[in-house]
């Protein structure tokens, strides 16, 4: 029963990533909007870079702001460990065409390394300002820059239920090899893991419906967060951020290393 090992700890590793965005910061030194504004602004910087220049740059800002914004470094290294690990299994078949000289693209190896250090340095820059902020404050910081109320809340939704439902699905996933007699075979395994997927899908609804029942009968709308009007404060660290992020976007269009 190996298979379902490995499935239940995978699972439980996504939820414990979840469960830590999923945290309410009781001392926030940056300004939710223009941390959330720069953190797109520099994923997507990252992410559509040429060279290596920006990615590194990006992961050693990371690792600075990660340790003046005090953030715990378990928080911050879990959830870039994964995406790395995630990467390398889908770059793989770069490095092994590499080796076994098929070629796929014109550079096999400097394109799987390209777009390791792309994805992990747009998640570490990305994960050290949400782990910042909480889930509050990043719902607060969306709804600031404008972003609509439907991808606010469902962003919220995601952020608080996912973990609970992958929860779900180890416990079932549990159930079900528990009924399972003796040595089971991988169609076995497959039909198992589509039934669960299938009372996922059962329960999400039901529960969906229950808490936008409860939502409306507590406040008459679906908003996960009201709007309030608040001054709008800037602090060092906000234009640390804002400075660092200028640079990073005119060093993405000035330079290709």
């Amino acid at each position: 029963m190996r298979q379902k090992k490995l499935t239940i700890a995978f699972i439980k590793e996504i939820a414990e990533i979840f469960e830590i965005l999923n945290y309410e910061n009781p001392k926030v030194f940056l300004n939710p909007s223009i941390a959330i504004l720069s953190a797109i602004i520099l994923t997507f910087t990252t992410s559509f870079s040429v060279g290596l220049l920006i990615p590194l740059l990006i992961m050693f800002f990371s690792l600075i702001l990660s340790a003046l914004l005090r953030i715990n470094v378990r928080r911050w290294i879990k959830p870039v460990l994964f995406i790395l690990f995630i990467t390398i299994f889908v770059s793989l078949p770069l490095f092994l065409a590499q080796i076994s000289g098929v070629n796929i693209s014109n550079k096999n190896w400097e394109d799987a390394v390209y777009l390791i250090l792309r994805s992990t340095a747009a998640a570490s820059i990305f994960i050290t300002i949400i782990a910042h902020l909480g889930w509050l404050n990043l719902l607060k910081g969306l709804r600031n820059i404008g972003i609509p109320e439907e991808i606010v809340s469902m962003t919220g939704f995601l952020i608080k239920y996912t973990p609970i439902f992958l929860r779900d699905a180890c416990r079932m996933i549990a159930a079900r090899e528990a009924r399972l007699m003796g040595k089971t075979s991988y169609k076995n395994i497959w039909l198992t893991n589509v039934s669960v997927i299938g009372d996922l899908l059962v329960r999400s609804y039901e529960r969906g419906l229950r808490l936008n029942a409860a939502l409306k009968a507590r406040s008459f709308s679906s908003n996960v967060v009201q709007r309030h009007d608040k001054l709008f404060n800037l602090s060092l660290y906000d234009l640390f951020l804002l400075f660092f992020t200028i640079i990073m976007v005119l060093t993405a269009l000035t330079v290709k290393l």
